[in-house]
């Protein structure tokens, strides 16, 4: 009795392994798509935009949080 509990017990353990494997999986998956779907994003801006403005845009940004933080 105690050897088919045992058993019993083991095969429960596989089964909530499996299951949380695939909870994972699917979690990864899903983050993965919306990372390519960003990647598209930006790389659709970048395009509209051109490297050279998008890298200004970011270089103005940076200084405006820079003369934020030296005001605090």
């Amino acid at each position: 009795q105690a050897l088919d509990r045992t058993e019993k017990a083991v095969g429960q353990s596989r089964d909530m392994l499996l299951k949380n494997q695939q909870a994972i999986y699917a979690r990864l998956d899903a983050v993965t798509q919306r990372q390519e779907k960003i990647f598209s994003y930006i790389a659709s801006y970048i395009d509209a935009k051109g490297k050279a403005g998008l890298f200004d845009d970011i270089k103005a940004l940076y200084k405006d949080e820079k003369n934020k933080r030296e005001k605090i």
